[in-house]
């Protein structure tokens, strides 16, 4: 979904790129519940005080988007998953919400570039992929056009 979204957004059909992106973002969360690694945060983070059983009706129960502002804080700290990602990740489901629900156009072919990236970095992390770069999160994004 996300090489789908690089297509469309190099076409310049943003509103189908974020929408793409964020599909992505919302497969990777709530796949988060089946993932060996995501069970054993959770249980090395609540110290045995949450059944992990229970990990995916919370998840479900909370919806994507509270997922990202709520689990995904408890479970990684600050290093592995910087505020500003969490934040740059629901931005992208607010913009993919107005586009689909209030048929808005996004705003510039750079900000749609750097959401994309930003939840690719979610992604990436989700999934258990470290960060690309020696810089880590700081990675500059790319934005093909120039610069951003």
């Amino acid at each position: 979904m996300l090489a789908n979204a690089d297509e469309h957004a190099h076409a310049g059909h943003l509103r189908s790129a974020i929408v793409e992106a964020v599909a992505a973002l919302e497969q990777v969360v709530k796949s988060l519940p089946q993932d060996p690694g995501a069970i054993e945060r959770c249980e090395q983070v609540a110290d045995g005080r949450i059944l992990t059983e229970s990990f995916g009706a919370a998840r479900k129960k909370l919806g994507v988007e509270n997922s990202l502002r709520i689990l995904v804080p408890l479970l990684f700290d600050e290093q592995d998953v910087p505020v500003e990602l969490i934040g740059r990740c629901l931005e992208a489901c607010e913009l993919r919400n107005q586009v689909v629900h209030n048929q808005s156009i996004p705003g510039s072919e750079s900000a749609v570039w750097n959401l994309i990236t930003d939840v690719r970095k979610m992604c990436d992390f989700l999934r258990g992929n470290p960060p690309r770069s020696p810089g880590g999160w700081s990675e500059l994004r790319p934005y093909p056009g120039g610069t951003s």
